[in-house]
């Protein structure tokens, strides 16, 4: 089982690799690495952490609560910094959401938008209508891997379009978590082992050019069914096993942990952050980049740490219990 320690720290390096990620020219070998895993990994996240089969309408006004309202809060905060087109047209993309929102700071919004409705989708068939769940994710998967992957296929309002494979990673999240619980620890290091030397194996071999694979769910840029799904379970292992070491690390396991906490609000600001600074020019380009990723999280932090202490702005910029949990229900 995944403890809660586990999960911020988890959490403050995958929404590090998220911040790294978008710094990143997307043909490169870092880039392309990170997409393999992190955003997968955050749907795995919410399938083992959240509480599923609850009430509906429950679930759906806490969810509401806690993803929406802070994505409509943040689309018009960061409007009103940057004016960047006329708020009626503004005014749609962020209603229709999903991929048509897409501004210079607010392409990952997303991410947030495919998690609300992927979670009230699996919260209404979970349990009750498992078997339909695993049918329909099952025949989806038949024709999209067997040639809807080479469709176009439109951006739909609020991220339709990627939620079936939302709800693959939930599955697949909560299907590792449970067979991984009922291993014995002998066994338990010998996955962690076997994951870290393959992970790091496809790592050398995408270096070399051995290795041809790409993954991104916001462009549907998923072809091979197998390696969609093992890739990001043997990286969700691996960093797992890392984090566990990184719990022996004091300092390092307080600073990851803050920035898990912090990572809605890092998620909504982070590109917004490198828009202000798009015209620092630093010879350095490597200077350049770290201060980029630094000053992104920094900012993040900082604002979460401010909203934290307001009580009657949670519920408007990051999550309105206090653990400000992308995931939890």
């Amino acid at each position: 089982m995944i403890r809660k320690f586990e999960f911020d720290i988890l959490k403050g390096i995958l929404i590090i690799l998220v911040v790294i990620g978008h710094t990143l020219n997307g043909e490169s070998f870092l880039h392309t690495i990170i997409y393999w895993f992190h955003m997968p990994m955050f749907f795995m996240l919410t399938g083992i952490l959240s509480t599923w089969g609850r009430d509906n309408m429950e679930f759906v006004k806490k969810r509401f609560f806690s993803y929406v309202v802070p994505y409509f809060s943040w689309c018009i905060l960061l409007y009103l910094l940057f004016w960047i087109e006329n708020p009626f047209k503004y005014l749609a993309r962020i209603v229709y959401a999903g991929s048509m929102n897409t501004t210079s700071y607010t392409y990952p919004f997303w991410f947030v938008c495919a998690l609300f409705l992927g979670s009230v989708v699996f919260n209404a068939l979970y349990r009750k209508y498992t078997k339909w769940l695993l049918g329909g994710l099952g025949v989806y998967l038949l024709l999209w891997y067997g040639f809807l992957h080479t469709v176009h296929i439109p951006m739909l309002p609020w991220s339709a379009e990627v939620v079936p494979f939302v709800l693959v990673y939930f599955l697949v999240g909560i299907y590792i978590n449970s067979f991984f619980d009922n291993l014995n620890s002998v066994w338990q290091v010998a996955i962690y082992s076997v994951s870290i030397i393959l992970a790091i194996g496809m790592i050398i071999s995408e270096y070399y050019g051995l290795f041809n694979f790409k993954l991104s769910m916001k462009n549907l840029s998923m072809h091979n069914f197998l390696l969609d799904i093992m890739i990001p379970i043997t990286f969700f292992i691996a960093l797992k096993r890392i984090c566990l070491y990184i719990c022996d690390m004091r300092h390092l396991q307080i600073l990851l942990s803050y920035i898990g906490q912090s990572s809605l609000v890092i998620m909504f600001t982070h590109t917004a952050t490198f828009s202000l600074f798009r015209h620092v020019d630093i010879a350095n380009t490597f200077v350049l980049f770290l201060l980029r990723i630094i000053i992104a999280i920094a900012l993040g932090v900082t604002i979460y740490t401010i909203c934290k202490k307001i009580n009657s702005y949670q519920s408007y910029f990051w999550v309105k219990n206090n653990d400000n949990s992308l995931y939890l229900s």
